[in-house]
């Protein structure tokens, strides 16, 4: 799976893309073309917010988004 990150506001640590990397790789099993994931992190006051994007072919495939 091919993975691009786009980070505003900080730079994610290696642990922090070992973890995502780590759970995106679980989904190329459902793929027969080679997937690719958008990740964007940014840091707002306190508050970390992470959207994963996965598209096929340029079709995409899944979103999320999550709020800590």
């Amino acid at each position: 799976m091919k993975i691009r990150y786009n980070t505003k506001d900080h730079e994610p640590s290696a642990r922090l893309k070992s973890v995502i990397e780590k759970k995106l790789v679980k989904l190329d099993r459902f793929f027969v073309e080679e997937p690719e994931a958008e990740v964007v992190t940014r840091c707002i006051k306190k508050t970390a917010i992470m959207e994963i994007t996965v598209s096929c072919q340029g079709a995409e495939i899944g979103r999320a988004s999550c709020r800590e």
